[in-house]
């Protein structure tokens, strides 16, 4: 892992993602929502950093009956269109 990685894993206080990469929860929203089919009750909305290293692994994938917003960021303030699942 290069240092820029670990830099912003130490300044964003990230943790290890169970799917790969690393993250930390930056909003929950305190109302909840059930769900369209009988899913768990979940809150309206939740925000996170995710931090995926070069050469690193996540299992890309959607949350079934969530709105989700992807923006990604490089260090020095980049953006790109990220790889929607299909």
């Amino acid at each position: 892992m290069n240092d820029e990685a670990v830099w912003l894993i130490k300044v964003l206080e990230l943790a290890p993602h169970p799917e790969g990469g690393y993250f930390r929860e930056t909003f929950r929203a305190p109302r909840q929502l059930a769900a369209e089919h009988g899913g768990p009750v979940r809150n309206a909305s939740t925000a996170i950093y995710f931090l995926l290293p070069s050469g690193s692994f996540s299992a890309f994938h959607s949350v079934r009956g969530a709105d989700e917003v992807w923006v990604f960021v490089t260090a020095f303030g980049g953006f790109r269109q990220p790889p929607m699942p299909d």
